[in-house]
């Protein structure tokens, strides 16, 4: 995992470094007026938990589907369900939040629902042993 976030960390200290005039130039100034400044402040603030609130308003019912096949798909994979957590807990330490700053969370949790839901699938559909069931069981998922 250190091997393949090498570089892309390269590339970014490098181009910030070109950019910026110094590596993760970038990273740091955001630091600097957001955390240490506060500037963020200015811009109106929101409690920790307020990405949460967003996933329950925009999604429903469906906010609690999806992460608990996300936790399932999670089994099998962790990495796109840990990165998704890393990028919504990083933003909610940061009084100012919008929606748009998680979005790189989004398609990672949902790419960990979509492998939890093959999993349990093939789960229920080992326990059934019901190939009518487990075929209603495929289609039915897709259907919103």
């Amino acid at each position: 995992m250190l091997a393949g976030a090498s570089l892309p960390l390269l590339l970014l200290g490098v181009t910030d470094a070109l950019a910026w005039g110094r590596p993760f130039g970038s990273i740091l100034a955001n630091l600097q007026a957001n955390v240490v400044e506060g500037r963020s402040l200015l811009y109106g603030t929101s409690p920790a938990h307020w990405y949460g609130l967003q996933f329950l308003e925009r999604w429903g019912a469906a906010a609690g589907v999806i992460a608990a096949l996300s936790v399932w798909g999670a089994r099998r994979d962790p990495l796109p369900v840990l990165i998704a957590l890393v990028v919504v807990l990083t933003h909610s330490a940061i009084a100012h939040k919008e929606y748009r700053f998680i979005y790189p969370a989004i398609p990672l949790a949902m790419f960990s629902a979509a492998v939890g839901s093959a999993e349990l699938c093939q789960w229920l559909a080992a326990r059934l042993r019901r190939p009518a069931l487990h075929a209603g069981l495929v289609a039915g998922a897709g259907v919103p």
